[in-house]
């Protein structure tokens, strides 16, 4: 079978390292790997929880929970993939988005927030707005809590 192809390395962290990866098919992905299983597993945990949304493109589509790491040696062997939705919004760009992308962006947290998933890292680096089709997406789950992780009263003071 084939593997994706490492396309290039967007952000790499102590503990993490995430990828754009081109697939067999054509079409790209998103290739996390983690030094901690726990932590790809919070994050895995949270893209489960959000099913619907991902049905309806409001968040990136789980494609593998468990994968290849795309850097070969790296010690963060943990990896999963998501679709590729597109290019998040650059830090301080947040304001030029039209208003009708802000108030579907504040749809998708509280629609989060119902589905028991808290994002954890809600800045415009972890947005992506397609100007062609106008649609939103919110991305990055890596800092994302879950109501059956935090505890009802924990879950609900985090999404206030």
């Amino acid at each position: 079978a084939a593997e994706a192809v490492l396309h290039r390395v967007l952000e790499d962290q102590p503990g993490r390292i995430t990828c754009k990866a081109l697939l067999p098919g054509g079409g790209f992905a998103v290739v996390k790997a983690f030094d901690a299983r726990a932590d790809r597993d919070r994050e895995v945990e949270a893209y489960a929880a959000l099913q619907e949304l991902q049905e309806e493109g409001c968040v990136p589509r789980m494609l593998a929970a468990d994968c290849p790491p795309l850097v070969r040696g790296d010690a963060r062997r943990h990896a999963m993939m998501v679709s590729w939705v597109g290019p998040p919004l650059e830090d301080g760009h947040f304001w030029e988005l039209p208003l009708a992308a802000h108030l579907r962006a504040r749809e998708i947290v509280a629609r989060m927030h119902g589905l028991g998933v808290v994002h954890g890292d809600p800045y415009a680096r972890n947005i992506v707005h397609d100007r062609e089709t106008r649609a939103v997406s919110v991305v990055d789950f890596g800092a994302a809590l879950t109501r059956a992780l935090l505890g009802a009263a924990a879950f609900e003071e985090a999404c206030a």
